[in-house]
């Protein structure tokens, strides 16, 4: 009888929600705050005991056997490992291998989320641990305004006068690639409300004391997402709330309400805001010379990945195009072995210079299976009347689309760990999803009763 399918289905759940996720959940933990792998070496060994248990996972569950979204996955560890092979080949076998492992550093928490996140309800909790996780790092940055540079962070710069600090999430732009996908989930999952105020400034303090283009671009275009795509039918509403908690922290700084020093904060906002001609505060940078708003997204829509093209017909011709340059065109973001060639600010076109047409696709693909199996679980939902549910997939696809829109313009997205954790777990969560809808939506859902006969069957 369906009845006792969807119970035994819930029963399961408990038991994994009781058993299984306090290991997943710290090893995705101990993944995300890879940096303090620079406190203490016996850090390192945490982090190869959890891909250690990632990959027993991985095995255990022996979930590469045969189904579609199980083989673009292997496709795309293949196509990394040959990646991994060239490099071998061009830059020697200490390089190479740094290169794979870094490059691959979260992919088998695809493994470890297919195995665990056996639910709705689980899968929302990795959510909050991760948004968690990421404010964290967030408040990093006004910290070390304050009290200064965390000594065992990597290496600050100095922009428009102001100094211009690293995070807990590692190198200096990964702020910017991750803020605009953070920022929709904070607005779009749901939470208690004090949580989700509590990340909205965090998200604003990141913004600024970033001093990164992208990271400005990312909060625009997750609002826009937020009012357009989330309520289309209220978007004017919307627009002015949004007008309006703008104009009332446009009131605060200036009235001097925050508790870091006014011209530390308003003048780091106009000196990334001063390469669109734009000023708020009246502070004008001192030494800042950067490309504007409109040259940077041109230089990383056309020119660069242009340059990377090039670089790469030049080196091995056509071929170059097919299989790419190995992971030194990655630059340190993989090896430290010293760049040759020219580093494109796009993530796609990092990929097709690490791994040529052949990675591009097969990350497309894996990329086309993940959205289309959260299109379906969307409709399954809707149709069904499981509302809470349906929030959740919501925020996940806008998180994804916001993940995937900002790869245009920044990169890291696909093997920087604070970034690529959830894309990744994304990916094993779906495929969880399409294996047992029913099973997956049942523990504490609104409207059980009303899925029909056969739901569960796999699509």
């Amino acid at each position: 009888m369906f009845d006792k399918r969807v119970a035994s289905g819930g029963r399961r759940a408990n038991r994994s929600r009781v058993r299984y996720p306090t290991l997943f959940f710290a090893i995705f933990v101990a993944l995300n705050l890879h940096l303090l792998r620079h406190l203490s070496p016996i850090y390192q060994v945490v982090i190869g005991v959890a891909q250690l248990a990632l990959a027993v996972f991985l095995l255990e569950e022996a979930w590469l056997r045969g189904r579609r979204a199980r083989f673009y996955f292997a496709l795309f560890v293949v196509a990394s490992s040959l990646a991994g092979l060239h490099s071998v080949m061009r830059i020697g076998l200490v390089y190479g291998i740094e290169g794979f492992v870094r490059f691959n550093f979260t992919l088998l928490l695809a493994a470890g989320a297919y195995k665990y996140c056996r639910n709705w309800e689980i899968t929302r909790r990795l959510l909050i641990i991760y948004l968690a996780l990421i404010y964290i790092a967030f408040l990093s940055l006004p910290y070390q305004s304050l009290f200064g540079e965390v000594s065992w962070f990597v290496s600050g710069s100095t922009r428009g006068g102001f100094d211009r600090f690293p995070s807990l999430l590692g190198n200096l732009n990964a702020v910017g690639s991750i803020l605009g996908p953070v920022l929709v989930l904070t607005m779009t999952l749901k939470m208690r409300k004090s949580f989700t105020a509590a990340g909205m400034v965090c998200c604003g303090l990141a913004a600024a004391f970033s001093m990164q283009k992208s990271a400005l671009a990312g909060v625009a275009l997750a609002v826009v997402w937020w009012m357009l795509a989330e309520h289309p039918r209220y978007w004017s509403k919307r627009a002015v709330q949004v007008l309006a908690l703008a104009v009332l922290a446009y009131l605060m700084v200036q009235g001097e309400a925050l508790f870091v020093d006014r011209p530390q904060f308003t003048g780091r906002i106009d000196a990334v805001l001063s390469t669109a001609g734009i000023s708020l505060f009246g502070v004008a940078p001192t030494g800042y010379v950067s490309h504007s708003f409109s040259k940077s997204l041109y230089t990383r829509l056309n020119s660069a990945p242009s340059f990377t093209i090039g670089q790469l017909a030049n080196a091995y011709g056509g071929l170059g195009l097919i299989w790419g340059l190995g992971y030194e065109s990655a630059g340190t973001s993989l090896t430290n072995y010293p760049r040759a060639v020219g580093y494109p600010h796009n993530g796609y076109f990092l990929l097709f210079g690490v791994g040529g047409l052949v990675l591009t696709l097969v990350f497309l693909a894996v990329v086309f299976h993940t959205m289309n199996a959260v299109r379906r679980a969307e409709s399954f939902c809707r149709k069904n009347s499981l509302y809470d549910q349906l929030t959740l997939f919501r925020s996940l696809q806008s998180y994804l689309w916001l993940f995937l829109i900002v790869m245009t313009f920044s990169t890291g997205q696909i093997f920087q760990p604070n970034l690529s954790s959830l894309f990744w777990a994304s990916v094993g969560i779906m495929i969880r999803f399409r294996k047992d809808p029913i099973a997956f939506v049942s523990p504490g859902a609104t409207s059980v009763s009303t899925i029909p006969l056969g739901a569960g069957q796999r699509t």
